[in-house]
């Protein structure tokens, strides 16, 4: 086939052309979220060999105690897809506010693991040093979490349509102001309160609850309420409820079940000492520039997936699945030879405090 060929297929439904189109932008927004944490890993490794450590287990126990219902939310992009491409914008809203309710009881329900986790620390085996520090930041982090949550329904209105230019510029302001209070809170630069870690996971809060602020203020704008009446398909829709729980169960599971073997495994690290934690954080939180990126890319090929099912054009629909395998390999295979090449230079981007203790 020609290279004129292949460009002409490529802008054919479920196409390459077509497929990055919608990922990008959502490949960059998980990026930044990814490097979100991992700056905030990077400052901490400045700080102290001991809230590095503790960062890493009190973050993942966090996200696994929120993983079922993260997973489960991030359903809603489906539905909000499937009503896209059938061309209705009244039940793209209402599937939109399914997710913010379902978003809003999921907290709920999470607030009794703050305790709950603050036990598990007790029972970890961790050096007390490092237990309190944990307990520090799993409490505001936890909370952050939900907030991610409450994202990932109000996004899925501009991820579901396809409109994912707008979740990456929001990614990409947050993790600014991110960064910007991490090194301020953390270190105390710019008149800022030097908290160390506990500064790190207020910074992790604050940047979350602005996202919300912005994916509220845009969803529920006067062009958006125009089109798809964002303001006035609030109520609970039982019948649509019940089929978001049917079908976002069992991705909440699978996403709980892989998180949650991470949170053993990094627990039992844990036992071994400060500095085995410490190094376990740093290789997890290089590993997941990787993979994280390549949630946008589920998000993505769920949008496709489910705009073509929407039209009823099942051809199209598998072809976008297909597409979207064959990228993610490409771009695995490439972080691989990353990792494989240059793996000292990368360990030392964080080597201030902790190879000093070494």
């Amino acid at each position: 086939m020609t290279t004129q060929g292949r460009l002409k297929q490529d802008r054919t439904p479920g196409g390459f052309r077509e497929f990055f189109s919608v990922a990008y932008p959502l490949v960059i927004s998980n990026m930044s979220i990814s490097l979100m944490v991992f700056v905030d890993r990077l400052f901490l490794s400045w700080s102290s060999a001991e809230e590095i450590a503790a960062s890493l287990p009190a973050g993942i126990l966090g996200f696994t105690a929120t993983a079922f219902f993260l997973g489960l939310c991030e359903y809603t992009n489906t539905f909000v897809a499937q009503f896209h491409g059938a061309d209705r914008p009244q039940d793209v809203s209402r599937a939109v506010w399914q997710g913010i309710w379902l978003a809003f009881i999921c907290g709920v329900v999470s607030l009794p693991f703050i305790p709950l986790g603050v036990l598990i620390f007790s029972w970890s085996g961790h050096a007390p040093e490092i237990i309190a520090l944990e307990e520090i930041y799993f409490r505001y982090v936890l909370i952050a979490i939900l907030f991610q949550i409450l994202n990932a329904s109000v996004s899925s209105f501009y991820s579901g349509r396809g409109k994912t230019k707008v979740i990456m510029s929001i990614s990409l302001v947050v993790n600014i102001l991110n960064g910007v209070l991490d090194y301020g809170l953390i270190f105390g630069a710019w008149g800022f309160p030097q908290w160390g870690i506990k500064g790190a996971a207020i910074a992790t809060l604050a940047a979350n609850i602005f996202s919300t602020i912005l994916y509220f203020s845009l969803f529920l704008s006067a062009g958006n309420n125009r089109l798809y009446q964002t303001r006035q398909t609030f109520r609970l829709d039982w019948r649509l409820m019940k089929r978001l729980l049917r079908f976002g169960t069992p991705s909440g599971i699978e996403f709980l079940l892989t998180i949650g073997s991470f949170t053993v495994f990094i627990f039992l690290i844990g036992q071994l000492g400060v500095i085995e934690l410490a190094a376990s954080n740093i290789v997890l939180s290089l590993n997941m520039l990787a993979f994280f990126p390549m949630i946008g890319v589920t998000i993505a090929t769920s949008t496709l997936v489910g705009q073509y099912i929407g039209r009823q054009d099942w051809q199209t629909a598998e072809k976008s699945a297909y597409t979207a395998f064959y990228s993610v390999q490409v771009y695995m295979l490439g972080f691989a030879l990353i990792y494989y090449l240059f793996p000292e230079e990368l360990i030392q981007i964080f080597h201030q405090n902790l190879f000093r203790r070494i």
